[in-house]
């Protein structure tokens, strides 16, 4: 639920699709932008618990600064390193490859 909860208000979810003047239209749920704009709003937002009762997200979770790279490279949906090299004179690029 904690997921779904901050997908919906900070991302946005598909609802369905209706026909108006003869296109179709999606629907997508998401928060306004005034209740999604700091921190303390996220952590205001009400989840479900276990026994049904809905409570605010910052009695489950709290929100830390971390730090990673900017990008993520990938090859086939595996994390990868780039590597450029140039072959040493003489050698063949074939050479160098193999």
């Amino acid at each position: 639920n904690i997921f779904e909860t901050l997908s919906i208000n900070l991302g946005t979810a598909y609802v369905n699709d209706f026909n108006a003047f003869g296109r179709v239209y999606q629907v997508r749920a998401q928060a306004d932008q005034a209740f999604r704009l700091d921190r303390a709003d996220i952590l205001k937002l009400k989840v479900r618990s276990a026994t049904g009762a809905l409570v605010p997200l910052g009695t489950l979770i709290e929100i830390r600064d971390v730090t990673g790279p900017a990008l993520v490279q990938r090859y086939n949906m595996y994390v990868s390193v780039p590597l450029q090299g140039n072959a040493a004179p003489g050698v063949s690029t074939g050479d160098a490859l193999a």
